[in-house]
């Protein structure tokens, strides 16, 4: 019965709540997580990313301006997650 309606959740594209760990990167430079370089790139209009501890996965972040003063940073965020892009509702930062 659960897996029935988890199958009948994802089918419908909701957006599943989530912890990721990872540093806030912008999607033009991707991995390569340089803070002045993400800064530029954002304040240019590119997207925030979270590039992913654990696989590397970039997975863009429907909400810039709510990371903007985390980009370079190691940080876990929580949110929801739908169509592989974040939706952040917490940052905390790991790195001081």
């Amino acid at each position: 019965m659960i897996a029935l309606l988890l199958m009948l959740i994802l089918a419908d594209g909701a957006a599943l709540p989530g912890t990721w760990r990872g540093r806030i990167s912008d999607l033009k430079c991707g991995a390569m997580v340089d803070a002045a370089c993400n800064r530029r790139c954002i304040e240019e209009g590119q997207q925030a990313v979270l590039v992913e501890d654990e696989t590397g996965e970039i997975r863009p972040i429907t909400n810039t301006d709510f990371v903007k003063k985390y980009v370079g940073a190691h940080v876990e965020v929580n949110g929801t997650s739908k169509d592989g892009q974040i939706n952040v509702r917490d940052v905390k930062r790991l790195d001081k």
